[in-house]
């Protein structure tokens, strides 16, 4: 269809993507949904729970905004109160996490209408782009679990010393990060003891409160070893002189093994080593979340002939463009473990 192609043909295109892409954030092949809080307003009635509490300039003009939000943990363990003594108290404990919101898309293709089948191309590209735009927030997400950026804390997100209470060190410290000798039950065992060590912000472990979690693998060598931890063979098979039962002791302690090759970067030492263990996020307690003010919306110019990249250079340029950010969220929420 090379040549003039109908402005309303263009324009159907456009919006029919667009149709498409506003329900990509409910795909089940997407991971964010299931590890973190997504604070988008579909939850809380349109309105975020996030605070926007100022804009950000990079030095081009402003680029993005802030959003905040404030946490009051319980910090007080229980004590005896004894007849005739007042209750003491303390000051409220807040802790704030912040997420910077910006805008997001790659550069827009350039089509020329009178050489170039512009919708032939186009439709072509179509599943393509729809699928790269849909994994923008598991892109992003990714990225900052591998960076590790500073936690509310002050320390790494991944650490062997995190405060239980950055205002009281009497409460201990925790860890969220371990290694493990392999991908075997004794390796697993010891991550989920890692796990239901953290300690919550009154000094005290808060494993009865956490969901069964999430199982994130970056390797297909990891996910089968540990899918089959935790479900068992779907077909028995002999290993090691002896033959699978097909039942796990896992089954139910962790909800669900995913494979996230996403979480390989070669930039990263031992990316492919790093597994996770993830309590799934809620709008109180989360260890990542995702703030989407804007999904991805796909967008041709030059449908009409009278816009300027049409009337000057005689083409049409398509793209898409979000608008959000992801942020790390409380570290007590997940624990990271190196294999070998």
């Amino acid at each position: 269809m090379k040549g003039i192609v109908s402005s309303q043909t263009l324009t159907n295109l456009q919006d029919g993507v667009n149709t498409a892409l506003s329900v990509l954030g409910t795909s089940e092949s997407l991971v964010y949904p299931k590890i973190a809080f997504v604070d988008d307003g579909s939850a809380t009635n349109g309105n975020i729970l996030g605070t926007v509490t100022g804009m950000f300039d990079n030095g081009d003009g402003t680029s993005g905004e802030v959003v905040r939000y404030p946490f009051s943990p319980v910090t007080n363990p229980p004590e005896d109160w004894n007849f005739g003594d007042q209750r003491g108290e303390v000051d409220e404990t807040i802790q704030y996490i912040e997420v910077s919101r910006k805008r997001q898309g790659p550069k827009d293709s350039r089509l020329y209408v009178d050489t170039q089948d512009v919708y032939g191309i186009i439709t072509g590209k179509l599943d393509a782009i729809m699928k790269r735009a849909g994994m923008l927030w598991d892109l992003q997400l990714a990225a900052a679990i591998n960076a590790n950026g500073t936690a509310y804390d002050g320390k790494a997100f991944f650490a062997t010393d995190h405060p239980a209470d950055p205002n009281d060190s009497s409460k201990g410290t925790y860890a969220n990060s371990g290694t493990v000798t392999a991908m075997d039950e004794t390796g697993l065992a010891a991550a989920l003891d890692l796990y239901a060590k953290v300690l919550w912000f009154d000094g005290k472990v808060r494993s009865s409160e956490m969901k069964a979690p999430v199982l994130l693998c970056p390797t297909a060598s990891l996910y089968l070893k540990a899918r089959q931890l935790v479900f068992g063979s779907i077909i028995p098979s002999v290993g090691g002189g002896s033959v699978a039962s097909g039942s796990s002791a896992f089954n139910g302690i962790v909800s669900d093994v995913i494979l996230w090759p996403l979480l390989v970067d070669s930039a990263v030492a031992n990316s492919t080593k790093y597994c996770y263990l993830v309590s799934p996020g809620t709008p109180v307690k989360a260890g990542f979340i995702v703030s989407p003010k804007r999904q991805p919306q796909f967008h041709i110019a030059g449908i009409d002939p009278n816009e300027e990249i049409r009337r000057k250079y005689g083409a049409v340029a398509y793209g898409w463009d979000a608008f959000g950010g992801v942020g790390l969220g409380l570290p007590q929420d997940v624990i990271r473990f190196t294999v070998g």
